[in-house]
């Protein structure tokens, strides 16, 4: 695809940004509406000490004799800064280096402005630029007077013992502040910039930071892969830019609008696409597709040979990195040749590894034949990470006894990259091969054999409808070869709790009368909604509720398209009861919704645990870096259960991850399964290549360009209203400009990022009025005659709607669905204000511009929500970044360093599951988990009493438990143990001959269970969800 037409309508409304908040339109421009102080935003030189109170100026005049240096990076980080500056390092043997300051100012002129009594002065622009040359031999500092009152002053902070040498170039306006708007805006400074330069291009070289990365193996290898990305100045109340060559840097510039055009990662191909070929994979015969894998492997160990061979050129402090690095390399690939030696070995393998690429290649051509897209049935396949991640599992999935087996693998790919298709793909294969054995061995291969996990309900429903046609593919499969494939069903189940589905078929009915009766409107909070599919996953039909039927054995999900393969029927599974009954292939869950292990006997179906069918096979955890917090310690504990749950004989289950931002994994991993971890795709030596996925160049692949906002003097709401303002006019100016739709449209839709409710809410208010007044304000006057005359349209553009969760399941999936509405559709939405929810698992590929209000609370998080634009075309995001928040400004300060290396400043996740606290909300629902789901006189809810003849069994599940303590936390064994023997005891106590798990409504029993919201209803108070799991705390401050 041609993107060049994308990028130049994304640098028209680049231009139109700049000119908008920092200027100016034209060079020699004149302004008439408005002082320029209100018509610019940014990049602005207040008079010291402007618009200040009289007691603060007091204090400034006390801290007179204060370091000049720092007095000048004070002025820096002021309301309405009078100072910028950046600081840099210069290499040992530099004797000079230049200065070039180019400015602004306006003046009022002597003729009134007679269109307006309020702003009676007509304002013209004056723009000069000086030069100046500093001698490195001057250690004292440096003062060069640009012109009357602006001034730049050097300073030398630090010279290291290499002789190399830290300064900091400040631009200063030395006017004081009057008392009228006319001497204010006259001694003020616009579009000042800083440039320091050499003679030559080794001038600058990465400034020495006094605090160095630690000596922590991840710290040190995130340092080696990131080596290329140099920072070699830092920005004090500006950002700054640089242009380098290799370890050098030959200019610095200051900016207050910085950017950085981040390009993707994608997947390289190194090998013939005929070898990733589902087609050929699922028809060829065993020796050609051996052949086709065995070019794969080949390929990655040329690659792993090459990349051994650069590694004794790195700096001494990496080796044992690299070495480490490739060691895991060199591991995959053996993993890689292992599981091919087993596709050539075992013909069940083989046919399973045969049918999951024809499922594979049957869905997918289903889904381009209903968007109406073109394709070729020998192109269509993987790409190479996705084909190796499946092949690296085979044997591990396959083979119960191979080492990996209780290896966590995590599957790290950036967000959009693919990753899902991956471990779909391997899910076709465990179910087919699952199948196929169990033919074999004259057995049942049904069952539950996958339970991929998600931790929000929105990327639940979203999955299940991608999952769902894979499954759909899967049964058709199973209909031709039931023969070694059975005849019970290839299903899919979607378990994730009353607020998305219905637990009961009795509830399923009432809901589904209700919306046949009365609409979807209809439906209250409480009521229960069976209609969450939409569409037929396997034509692209339209699903509605007429086409849903609840019977007394199950409910039905028909298509109407008479041509459907599935015309009587879906093989999809939405209700709890009908999920425990049919036990579906696979099951889609929230995490949350284990925590009903407890309190529910039926649950312990979804494994087998009281029939002669198997266990789960594989279980997948998507976005694994959002099982972090107390999400995730809640969820470490449970997983106790949910592993033993999965024991079959002498074998668990896989568990496979999937991430795009994580780190800390080893640890978070280790406290969540007890289990060790490997990376897939292994890093080599540098992130920009990991064989199987590269940096793009702005050709291959769309980049996402960033804008960092920062305007100390304004107020937050006054710039959001600009910021949309301008995005609305110039998204629209480019339809003037005669872009074709396909480009319009990508920029059409404005998404907005908030970090809480409260600034969406507002938000949305000044969507509906402000921005559409500082639209019109734009186009009919500041950029109607000097700089963009054509726009034509007199319409406001208000089609908005929030995606947060505040909103129920079906108006989400009704959102997104209408997103996909383009330009010129007048449907198409002009703004989409979004919470968190947007960060994970939105996948709209029109949507290419967003503003983010605020830098978000996590670095994951904030990649996570700003990948959800310019995924198929170019994107543009706007952060406005809070000069009064320490971590705003750093990160405006810095934001090319951070953007060029984003993925480093992931932060670790934590999560303690034996931690005191923890143990007191959970463990106890833990214990009774196991042993009510294990122990056959223990199941029914009129059982629990039944405790004492069953304590030998119980006291090998605290064994079991105690033995993950000691290998996740050895510290806190004694006190689990205790822990766990007085729980045993108190269940014990309790046991009289009413005792019962949880209180029916027509019973009189007496509850080994309460909610946890009721803690006085007499027992154990117990999650019902892991949601809400973090309370708050009260602090007390003693002495």
């Amino acid at each position: 695809m041609d993107y060049s037409k994308y990028y130049e309508a994304r640098d028209v409304i680049e231009k139109m940004l700049e000119q908008d908040l920092v200027g100016p339109l034209s060079d020699n421009e004149i302004i008439t509406d408005i002082d320029p102080i209100r018509y610019y935003s940014m990049g602005i030189l207040y008079p010291q000490n402007y618009m200040v109170h009289q007691e603060e100026q007091e204090k400034d005049r006390l801290e007179d004799d204060t370091e000049s240096s720092d007095k000048a990076l004070n002025m820096c980080n002021s309301a309405n800064p009078s100072s910028f500056a950046a600081s840099f390092t210069t290499k040992a043997s530099l004797e000079k280096f230049v200065i070039s300051c180019s400015f602004a100012w306006y003046k009022a002129s002597d003729k009134k402005n007679v269109t307006s009594e309020i702003h009676p002065f007509i304002w013209s622009r004056y723009h000069d630029n000086k030069e100046f040359v500093y001698h490195t031999d001057d250690s004292s500092g440096t003062i060069f007077k640009v012109c009357s009152g602006l001034e730049i002053q050097v300073f030398m902070q630090r010279e290291y013992k290499d002789g190399s040498k830290t300064y900091t170039v400040a631009l200063i306006n030395n006017y004081k502040a009057g008392r009228d708007i006319k001497t204010n805006n006259e001694q003020s400074f616009f579009q000042s910039q800083l440039e320091i330069s050499g003679t030559d291009k080794e001038v600058f070289i990465e400034k020495q930071l006094r605090v160095g990365f630690s000596k922590d193996s991840e710290l040190l290898n995130l340092e080696m892969l990131y080596r290329h990305n140099k920072t070699f100045a830092v920005g004090h109340g500006c950002s700054v830019d640089w242009k380098a060559e290799g370890d050098h840097a030959y200019l610095i510039l200051t900016t207050s609008l910085p950017k950085y055009n981040l390009f993707q990662m994608m997947p390289s191909f190194h090998v013939d696409k005929k070898v990733l070929s589902w087609k050929m994979l699922s028809e060829g015969g065993k020796e050609e597709i051996i052949h086709s894998l065995k070019q794969l492997t080949n390929s990655y160990g040329n690659w792993i040979d090459k990349t051994a061979a650069e590694a004794h050129k790195l700096p001494g402090k990496y080796i044992e990195c690299a070495d480490e690095n490739l060691r895991l390399c060199r591991e995959a690939l053996d993993r890689l040749n292992s599981s091919i030696d087993l596709l050539k070995e075992d013909n069940d393998i083989f046919k399973a590894f045969q049918l999951a690429n024809q499922a594979m290649l049957q869905q997918r051509v289903r889904q381009l034949e209903f968007r109406n897209e073109k394709y070729s049935m020998d192109v269509i396949g993987w790409y190479p990470f996705q084909l190796a991640f499946v092949l690296q599992e085979i044997r591990s999935v396959a083979d119960p006894n191979d080492k990996y087996r209780n290896v966590v693998d995590l599957l790290w790919f950036p967000t959009g990259g693919g990753k899902t298709e991956a471990y779909l793909g391997l899910s076709a294969f465990t179910i087919f091969y699952r199948r196929i054995r169990s033919y074999r061995k004259k057995a049942s291969g049904a069952g539950v054999t996958i339970i991929m996990r998600y931790t929000l309900r929105l990327l639940t429903l979203q999955q299940y409808e991608r999952a769902s046609s894979l499954i759909c593919a899967c049964e058709l499969i199973r209909r031709k070869y039931p023969e070694i494939l059975g005849k019970e069903e290839i299903s899919i189940g979607l378990w994730a709790g009353e607020g998305l589905t219905p637990n009961w078929r009795e509830d399923a009915q009432k809901g589904l009368k209700k919306i046949l009766e009365e609409g979807f409107d209809s439906l209250k909070e409480k009521d229960h909604n069976p209609c969450q599919i939409l569409s037929c996953p396997w034509c692209g039909n339209v699903i509605r509720p007429v086409d849903y039927e609840v019977t007394k054995s199950k409910m039905i999900i028909r298509c109407r398209n008479t041509n459907c393969d599935f015309k009587d029927g879906l093989p999809l599974y939405l209700i709890d009861e009908d999920i425990y009954q049919y036990k579906p292939s696979l099951i889609l869950s929230t995490v949350d919704k284990f925590a009903r292990m407890t309190w529910e006997k039926r649950v312990g179906e979804l494994f087998s645990v009281s029939s002669k069918k198997l266990p789960p096979e594989l279980i997948i955890q998507d976005e694994l870096h959002l099982i972090s917090g107390p999400l995730g310690t809640i969820t470490g504990l449970y997983e106790i259960a949910i592993e033993m749950f999965c024991k079959h004989e002498n074998w668990n289950s896989k568990i496979i991850g999937s991430t795009a931002t994580i780190r800390n994994a080893k640890n978070q991993i280790l406290n969540l399964y007890g289990k060790d971890f490997r990376q897939f795709p292994p890093q080599g030596l540098d992130i920009r290549d990991s064989y199987f996925a590269e940096e793009s160049t702005p050709v291959d692949s769309p980049s996402r360009k960033y804008f960092g906002v920062m305007a100390p003097g304004k107020s937050a709401t006054t710039m959001l209203v600009r910021i949309y303002g301008v995005l609305l006019y110039a998204t629209r100016y480019l339809k003037d400009l005669g872009y074709p739709d396909d480009i319009v449209d990508s920029f059409w839709t404005i998404t907005g990022y908030f970090n809480n409710l409260k600034q969406l809410g507002g938000a949305v208010v000044h969507v509906l009025d402000d921005v559409q007044a500082r639209f019109k304000y734009i186009y009919g006057t500041k950029f109607k005659e000097s700089a963009y005359p054509l726009f034509t349209s007199e319409r406001d553009f208000a089609n908005y709607e929030e995606l947060t969760s505040r909103k129920k399941s079906t108006e989400i999936a009704d959102i997104l669905k209408r997103l996909e509405k383009k330009y010129p559709d007048e449907s198409a939405f002009d703004f989409i204000m979004a919470s968190n929810m947007i960060s994970v698992g939105v996948d709209v590929g029109r949507l290419g511009v967003m503003f983010v209000n605020g830098q978000p609370k996590s670095n994951a998080e904030y990649i996570q929500a700003t990948s959800r634009v310019g995924r198929r075309t170019p994107g543009l995001v706007i952060i406005l970044q809070d000069a009064s928040r320490s971590r705003d400004r750093s990160h405006y300060e810095q934001f090319k360093s951070y953007h060029s290396s984003i993925y480093k400043f992931v932060e670790a996740t934590s999560l303690t599951p034996f931690s005191e606290r923890a143990r007191e909300r959970a463990l106890h629902a833990v214990l009774i988990s196991m042993s009510r789901h294990l122990v056959n006189g223990l199941r029914d809810n009129d059982e629990a009493k039944n405790v004492s003849l069953y304590k030998p069994e119980i006291e090998k599940m605290i064994a079991f438990i105690l033995d993950k303590v000691e290998l996740i936390d050895k510290r806190e064994k004694a006190a689990t143990h205790m822990q766990l023997l007085a729980i045993l005891t108190e269940w014990e106590a309790k046991a009289s001959s009413d005792l019962v798990y949880q209180k029916q409504k027509k019973d009189n029993g007496i509850p080994l269970l309460s909610y946890i919201e009721n803690p006085y209803g007499g027992g154990f108070p117990t999650l019902n969800t892991m949601r809400t799991v973090d309370s708050e705390s009260k602090v007390y401050l003693e002495g």
